[in-house]
């Protein structure tokens, strides 16, 4: 078995997150062990933990406010994406 890249263990946890794929699929799909795949999924120094602590955060905090400003919040987010 060759050991996976950082690019197939992200595919990898994209794939698991997508409810539509179980672990042992996974692991027949890149010829590895179940185990692996099990290990892979719970490493948590994935940037997703990040990305989805900072998401549930924003939603947190759009929660409290009137809707008005939560259209203008997020048309000032996508105005900002558009300029990167």
């Amino acid at each position: 078995m060759a050991k996976l890249s950082d690019r197939q263990k992200d595919n990898i946890r994209a794939l698991f997150k997508t409810g539509y794929y179980s672990k042992n699929s996974i692991a027949k799909r890149y010829n590895v062990d179940e185990k692996t795949i099990r290990r892979i999924i719970k490493d948590n120094s994935t940037p997703f933990k990040r990305i989805i602590k900072l998401g549930i955060e924003l939603e947190k905090q759009l929660q409290a406010l009137p809707a008005l400003e939560i259209k203008a919040v997020r048309q000032a987010i996508a105005a900002k994406m558009k300029m990167l």
